[in-house]
């Protein structure tokens, strides 16, 4: 790079991409970051050092720490090399920091990620549970195939075909309320589901008690029978809109509740 930094013609001479980081007030990090990258040869570990740095050293708002923490814990995973131990105590910090339902669908998406990653003895528990409160508190399809997202050898034979014909049943009803590229949108994803219920080779009858027992809670759009607020609501409507977030007793009576409504679905398995 040439030109003087101090002189006036600096800027025009400068990287493009450089004038865009300056601009930004994060050059000094960039700076951090490169330097980094000569000795670790891996720009996720930089990043992860630069957020381990910006937890530890600076002062925060509640806000700026769940940030700080959701990015850190983000980075760390895709380093694939990140010690559990670490990982979980930054999860246990960031838990600390929950105020309200937001900060806890926020929680749970990245405990999720967490347990899906690790390997320690409880690991497999803690992810279906926690993929249990997702689903309870939103219930949106993607949810629902995140049970798909770590190995789970010891599952029930009504297991994979339950969370797969939930999420198809969700996505159906989702389709006929959309418009344009959202309904394509829903529809490839619909498709992928029924291809993934086709590869399990499941029975008609099979397939028609799943839609049965995983649809228990949803009505057809179409009725209009004078039903109680919860079962009105969206099927993805959040259940944790009082504001404040619930407590751990609150969660394991959620837990509890979601486990009963399906209990077709996690028949036989043994976590």
């Amino acid at each position: 790079m040439s030109g003087n930094p101090n002189g006036s013609g600096y800027l025009n001479e400068e990287d493009p991409v450089e004038v865009l980081i300056r601009r930004t007030g994060c050059w000094e990090q960039h700076i951090a970051v490169v330097d980094c990258m000569g000795e670790k040869r891996d720009w996720r570990q930089c990043q992860v050092q630069e957020y381990k740095v910006l937890l530890g050293e600076f002062k925060h708002n509640r806000t700026h720490s769940v940030a700080v923490l959701d990015s850190l814990i983000r980075c760390a995973l895709k380093t694939l090399s990140c010690p559990a131990d670490d990982l979980l105590r930054y999860l246990h910090e960031y838990k600390q920091s929950i105020l309200d339902y937001g900060d806890q669908l926020q929680y749970l998406t990245v405990a999720k990620e967490i347990y899906a990653y690790i390997s320690c003895e409880d690991a497999p528990q803690k992810f279906v549970e926690v993929v249990c409160l997702l689903c309870a508190t939103t219930g949106l399809p993607e949810h629902w195939l995140a049970f798909g997202e770590r190995n789970l050898p010891n599952m029930g034979k009504n297991f994979h075909i339950g969370y797969v014909t939930r999420a198809i049943m969700l996505l159906e009803r989702q389709i006929k309320g959309a418009h344009g590229f959202v309904v394509r949108a829903m529809e490839k994803k619909l498709k992928n589901c029924i291809d993934r219920l086709a590869e399990m080779e499941c029975s008609d009858e099979l397939i028609r008690e799943a839609r049965l027992k995983m649809g228990v809670d949803l009505i057809s759009i179409e009725e209009n029978v004078a039903l109680c607020d919860d079962f009105r609501r969206p099927a993805h409507d959040c259940r944790l809109k009082s504001g404040l977030h619930m407590n751990g007793e609150d969660l394991k009576t959620l837990l509890m509740t979601f486990q009963e409504k399906f209990v077709w679905m996690f028949e036989g398995c043994s976590l």
